[in-house]
């Protein structure tokens, strides 16, 4: 059986629409488990009304107080209310299409060293004045198997590539065995974070296909985010001081290269922040940025970081 889990909040007007989109799968094995993560128009009654009409395979779990823990919580609710041996998400503001659940759930029968495959989605506006909508890149991707850490170094580097909850089918064991969602990530960086622990510890299968449509709205969490450039900045600053830390008791040969490209992204987060302050002559912003580096070993075991900060070190590094 696969659990599908949709976490929802404030997104009464699409929660139907993204609801019949797992009635419509060719797939008809699964349980769906409606998660309200505080919500104030609607959205639970409307949760409700589905759980009634189907009572045998719909789900709605509502909060004590209506009070937003961020999606990641929501997720883990449902994660833990889960009784299927894979779990699908859906955001309530996306579609899926209607082969999605069967095409991905072969995959993990016919791939049984995955512990998640993922596909491509599209993105959409509901509103054509607003844009035409795009396909989510998958190059420099292929259509296989990937061994730690190779997925984990491909999203860092490019997180356009890297899946969207609606076009992922996971394992549930795998992610119960990682933790699930990082809580402390409520909006942004929410995905990325679970994606980096799991292709960190098992093989994940890639699949250039489509699963979903994405809906591009104004009050979706990206679009929320990205509307406060300083939220961002400390949401930015927390996921990679999360991940470099996350990384550093794993064994080398995991660890080694998503470490190197999170060191360098959170050296540029560091170095945007502290130089940020005008005042601030060359010698203090290097001696506030070593200050800032030096308590991650992740820094401290290699040396080029250091020389990175001083005249020439870029040149001397890239040379």
């Amino acid at each position: 059986m696969i659990s599908v889990i949709i976490p929802f909040l404030n997104m009464q007007r699409f929660l139907t629409e993204a609801v019949d989109s797992v009635y419509r799968q060719t797939y008809l094995d699964w349980e769906l488990i409606l998660v309200d993560d505080g919500s104030d128009d609607g959205g639970a009654d409307l949760a409700l009304k589905f759980a009634e009409r189907d009572p045998q395979r719909v789900r709605a779990l509502l909060p004590s107080e209506n009070i937003s823990h961020g999606a990641s919580a929501a997720r883990n609710r449902g994660l833990r209310a889960a009784r299927g041996e894979y779990i699908a998400f859906l955001d309530a503001d996306d579609i899926w299409l209607e082969d999605k659940l069967e095409r991905q759930s072969k995959v993990l029968r016919d791939v049984p060293e995955a512990a998640m495959t993922f596909a491509r989605v599209h993105y959409f506006f509901d509103n054509p004045e607003e844009g035409t909508g795009w396909d989510q890149p998958f190059a420099p991707l292929q259509d296989r198997v990937y061994n730690p850490p190779e997925l984990t170094v491909a999203f860092l580097r490019d997180t356009n590539i890297y899946p969207c909850p609606a076009a992922t089918l996971i394992r549930r064991t795998a992610l119960v065995e990682t933790g699930g969602f990082e809580e402390q990530f409520r909006k942004v960086r929410t995905d990325l974070a679970v994606w980096a622990k799991l292709s960190l510890k098992f093989p994940i299968h890639a699949d250039s296909g489509f699963a979903a449509r994405y809906r591009q709205h104004g009050q979706s969490s990206v679009a929320q985010m990205f509307g406060d450039p300083e939220a961002h900045r400390r949401n930015e600053m927390a996921f990679w001081t999360w991940l470099v830390e996350y990384l550093d008791p794993l064994p080398s040969t995991v660890r080694r290269d998503p470490e190197s490209v999170v060191c360098r992204r959170l050296l540029r987060l560091i170095l945007a922040d502290v130089t940020g302050e005008e005042s601030m002559n060359p010698v203090l912003w290097r001696l506030a940025v070593l200050r800032r580096i030096w308590r991650f070993p992740a820094f401290r075991r290699e040396g080029r970081w250091f020389r990175l900060l001083f005249p020439g070190g870029a040149q001397r590094e890239s040379g």
